[in-house]
């Protein structure tokens, strides 16, 4: 009687213990939205999903993180059965690592420079006015909407020109002619300098009138072009404030060209 007194007793404290230490696992800690198979889901990763959602026009609300939560927790079941498969060790898996890696090391490494040196607005000012003074006296300047058709030879060209000036629309024989259909795409493209153009193409295009074409086939390494000019105005520079952002990125574009120069310069390359 004592023993089985004694094992129902036994019997009793485990059965207690373990369900303590059953309670104790699935309790989360507060920065934990759930554990898969002992492996934590920290709610800054939840954060950090519901945030992009939230970024792309979702409203944040407890449905839209559960269903996120959901599928933190998908992911981490397929990514774990990848690993119990051994497919994290195939050639192909460490080679696609090795490029995550260094993506996001390449990120980091960009971030941490911009921090360190930033584009200031007095470097946005300096570059405007560079830039302002590369254009020279701007009061003559005349900006352009053009259209073109590019084609393949001269003898298509000529046939081209030919069938506009008996009545067909440009619009219509850009379609059949043009190799560049991108380019006779609605809307007007925006509009632009000659200094942007091709210095074939703007001899001619500074030459005509709103809604005249090029008489002849101007012929570039591209092929041959037939211009049409949409409108044209005087030239305003844009203020400052507008180019703030074009010029921003343009200077972040530089100074990382400068700082992977001073790395190279440094570094032992061997090719």
């Amino acid at each position: 009687m004592k023993n089985f007194v004694l094992s129902v007793l036994v019997g009793l404290v485990l059965s207690t213990w373990l369900m303590a230490a059953s309670a104790a696992d699935s309790k989360l800690s507060a920065d934990t939205v759930a554990l898969v198979n002992s492996t934590a889901i920290p709610k800054t990763e939840l954060d950090r999903v519901v945030k992009l959602a939230v970024a792309q026009g979702q409203k944040d609300s407890p449905e839209l993180r559960e269903l996120a939560k959901q599928d933190l927790i998908d992911r981490q079941l397929l990514s774990q059965n990848a690993v119990k498969l051994a497919l994290d060790k195939t050639p192909e898996a460490k080679l696609q690592f090795e490029q995550i890696k260094m993506s996001y090391l390449v990120e980091l490494a960009l971030k941490d420079y911009f921090t360190k040196h930033p584009v200031s607005d007095t470097d946005l000012k300096k570059e405007y006015d560079r830039q302002l003074g590369l254009l020279g006296d701007v009061s003559q300047m005349q900006q352009f909407k053009i259209r073109h058709i590019l084609l393949g030879t001269e003898a298509q060209a000529k046939e081209m020109l030919a069938k506009y000036k008996n009545g067909e629309s440009f619009a219509q024989l850009a379609k059949q002619y043009s190799v560049d259909k991108a380019a006779n795409t609605e809307p007007v493209p925006e509009w632009i300098l000659p200094s942007q153009l091709l210095p074939e193409i703007s001899a001619v295009m500074v030459k005509l009138n709103k809604n005249e074409i090029s008489q002849q086939p101007i012929q570039t390494t591209a092929g041959w072009h037939v211009i049409k000019i949409e409108d044209k105005r005087a030239f305003t520079p844009p203020s400052f404030e507008d180019s703030k952002n074009n010029l921003r990125m343009a200077l972040m574009r530089r100074n990382q060209a400068e700082q992977v120069k001073a790395l190279r310069e440094a570094s032992k390359i061997i090719q």
